[in-house]
């Protein structure tokens, strides 16, 4: 393992600093990506390029790094980190945190207690004293652990995990397809795939029928034909949870062939924000959704009148309609569909009136049921939610323009309450 670029052993550089970031984006930027491992260390002792104020202090400091980061070449971890490094500024945090996970064996005692806490949840300073303490009890003193965590805790700070000076509160880091191609091969397989399939025409002329979901995914990426996919059917539904609601990189659509996956960029996220803005403005003012339930109500009530002939003999009558509260008073005289529903109206009543007509009034009475109430109005918030955000700007770059096409399922879905 060593040879790869993993340290084990009992002791790692978070004894006394934490995964120091901003000096490693220093240093990396400063040399080319072909640098020597001498060349790091020569960077950091001689040239100073961190700017630190002493001998002993540069000393240790390069000391540190090649214990974070290995900084070798022939080490296949940080030689895979280095090209990665250079491709992807906004993976950097996790990336450095990623290898120095690998490499230190203190910080890697933290990570499950990180890893289990849910964004918004706080985690206390003691919480970590108690992991490093249950590895080996009595081993370290009470101020040797506090000195620990807190450099533990910075670290995750600086990968975006947690936030906060004095509490600290678990967060949401922002990962990219480069972080999970460097931590998880098959997930970054699956983020392939899911980009691929992206890709293909969905027109009716030439769709190809292949969708983003679950079981096309875990079809497509059986290697074994054999052992079939059975296997992958069951670890790809929790790496596509893991995907959406841990790192943010995909995204499922509900559509008429099931939950599609589609990825999640930068561009879509604030799509996704302004949705959520939406559909929040939109659930504050029910009385906008009882309005719009209306309209839908009266437009296809209309549109389906407009179909209706009618003739008496050989001459033809018009059919009119009427949404008012109460029967018109010319109702004898002419042919009216009065329509009411149940949002509005009271359906005993409504049919007392009609029965108290009599048979040769021509009056036709329509009545809608209020049925399914809280999911009529779920469709129309997410219809106009939709509609609001996916169409009121314009996509300005690749990752938009991806986004701007993986959204309109969404809308599609939605505009059919």
């Amino acid at each position: 393992m060593a040879r790869f670029g993993f340290r084990m052993g009992r002791n790692g550089a978070h004894a006394s600093r934490t995964m120091m970031l901003e000096e490693i984006q220093t240093l990396l930027d400063a040399l080319p990506a072909n640098a020597t491992k001498a060349d790091y260390v020569a960077g950091v002792v001689d040239a100073n390029l961190l700017g630190k104020g002493t001998a002993k202090a540069r000393e240790l400091t390069a000391k540190h790094l090649v214990e974070l980061y290995g900084l070798d070449e022939n080490l296949c971890l940080f030689r895979v980190f280095r090209r990665l490094w250079q491709q992807d500024a906004p993976a950097q945090p996790v990336l450095a945190l990623t290898l120095a996970l690998a490499r230190d064996p203190l910080l890697r005692l933290s990570r499950p207690l990180m890893l289990a806490k849910r964004p918004g949840e706080p985690l206390d300073r003691r919480e970590v004293e108690d992991v490093l303490d249950q590895a080996e009890p009595g081993r370290f003193s009470g101020a040797s652990l506090k000195s620990f965590a807190q450099n533990i805790n910075g670290s995750w700070t600086q990968a975006g995990f947690l936030h906060g000076r004095a509490r600290k509160v678990r967060a949401l880091p922002a990962v990219t397809p480069t972080n999970l191609a460097f931590d998880d091969p098959l997930k970054a397989r699956l983020l392939k795939l899911i980009y691929l399939i992206g890709k293909l025409p969905t027109e009716a002329v030439a769709d190809t029928g292949v969708r983003a979901t679950g079981d096309t995914l875990a079809d497509l990426l059986m290697v074994d034909l054999p052992a079939g996919s059975a296997d992958l059917r069951k670890r790809i539904p929790d790496l596509l949870h893991d995907l959406q609601e841990k790192a943010g990189l995909v995204m499922g659509i509900t559509t008429p062939h099931g939950v599609e996956y589609r990825l999640q960029t930068r561009e879509s996220s604030a799509w996704q924000d302004e949705y959520r803005h939406q559909e929040s403005e939109l659930k504050s003012s029910m009385t906008r959704i009882e309005q719009e339930r209306s309209d839908l109500f009266r437009k296809q009530a209309l549109d389906s009148l407009r179909q209706v002939r009618l003739s008496q003999g050989k001459e033809a009558r018009d059919l009119s309609a009427s949404f008012d509260a109460e029967l018109p008073k010319d109702h004898a005289e002419r042919v009216v569909a009065w329509i009411q529903d149940g949002w509005q109206a009271d359906e005993k009543s409504f049919l007392a009136e009609a029965r108290a007509v009599g048979n040769s009034d021509p009056s036709l009475f329509v009545y809608l049921p209020a049925r399914n109430k809280t999911d009529l109005a779920n469709a129309i918030v997410a219809m106009k939610a939709a509609k609001a955000s996916c169409f009121n700007a314009v996509p300005r770059s690749l990752f938009g323009a991806l986004y701007s096409q993986a959204k309109q399922p969404r809308f599609h879905t939605s505009a059919q309450p």
